[in-house]
């Protein structure tokens, strides 16, 4: 009775994937983001560009200079190439955290003055 379900159980583990994608990386982000600068897959889905836009608004407007500065004005489409460009530049580091990249991106183009 216990290998048929050890059997299964195998079976079912080997068929899940190894890693979930993961939600929180620039891999995951950058799609969503290239789709709002009109530079992503025509697939994109529009629920991707809206994190992308949310989570820039959210760190550009809600924790200025926390380390950077934007100039006066900056729109969001400005901010969302500063980061895409930043992590475009960066290949080897699309598994990192995007918000962490995002942060980096922001305060090297908008260090505050002192």
């Amino acid at each position: 009775m216990k290998k048929p379900f050890v059997v299964a159980t195998i079976l079912l583990a080997l068929m899940v994937p190894a890693s979930a994608e993961d939600t929180d990386s620039a891999n995951y982000f950058l799609p969503g983001c290239k789709g709002t600068l009109g530079r992503g897959p025509e697939n994109t889905p529009e629920w991707r560009r809206v994190l992308c836009r949310a989570y820039i608004n959210g760190l550009v407007y809600g924790a200025q200079g926390m380390g950077f500065c934007p100039p006066e004005g900056v729109s969001r489409g400005q901010a969302v190439a500063v980061i895409v460009k930043y992590i475009e530049g960066r290949p080897e580091r699309m598994h990192e955290d995007f918000g962490k990249l995002a942060l980096e991106a922001v305060t090297a183009a908008w260090p505050c003055k002192r």
